[in-house]
């Protein structure tokens, strides 16, 4: 089974609808590294959210994992790799039903949750710092990935106010990958951004 990316850009319809040249920087981050792409379309019907996940797909081309942020029909109506599995979503039993031969990931933000979310593919942990994406959330610090990745977990993805001078804490607190928005995708130069964001995981 092909091993989980370890870089993961989060493309988000609030945020990053704004942007002329999205698809061009998408194209660019994942020629800089990045190994999987969300389409997170949250209060998007679900014509708009198949939308917003096709054109992130063209951008893709096949070279990095496509996982569409909590629509499972949307995910198997585009063949995505996978989906990423919220509050509101599913259970991941169900999702499992819903969407044979995808690839889930759980969103968690406790380590009880963790416990709790079953046998997903990866875990994406956090808001672990402050970000403009959760404003008012203080951050829990990568205390919550040392603790969920020590419980013997999936692999721990961490997300929220990352940035290249965090992710070695990140990742020394046992972190397998990171998510990221801004600090990829609304930098004057994607594919740079991610290419040192890699550099600092592959290290």
């Amino acid at each position: 089974m092909e091993a989980i990316p370890r870089l993961h850009l989060i493309v988000d319809r609030g945020r990053a609808a704004h942007i002329a040249d999205l698809h061009e920087r998408i194209d660019a981050a994942v020629r800089g590294g990045v190994g999987a792409v969300h389409a997170r379309a949250v209060e998007a019907t679900a014509r708009e959210a198949i939308a917003w996940a096709r054109g992130c797909q063209s951008a893709v081309q096949g070279r990095a994992w496509l996982i569409v942020n909590d629509r499972i029909d949307v995910a198997v109506a585009l063949g995505a790799t996978g989906a990423q599995l919220g509050g509101r979503s599913l259970t991941l039993a169900d999702a499992r039903r819903a969407g044979p031969g995808l690839r889930f990931g759980c969103s968690v933000h406790t380590a009880e949750e963790a416990r709790s979310a079953g046998s997903p593919d990866w875990l994406l942990v956090g808001t672990l710092f402050p970000t403009a994406s959760h404003p008012g959330a203080v951050g829990s610090g990568v205390e919550i990935i040392r603790t969920t990745s020590a419980d013997g977990s999936p692999p721990c993805i961490g997300i929220g106010g990352i940035t290249r001078e965090n992710v070695r804490s990140i990742v020394k607190a046992g972190a397998y990958g990171i998510a990221v928005l801004s600090a990829i995708l609304e930098t004057e130069d994607p594919g740079r951004s991610a290419q040192e964001f890699r550099d600092v995981l592959d290290v």
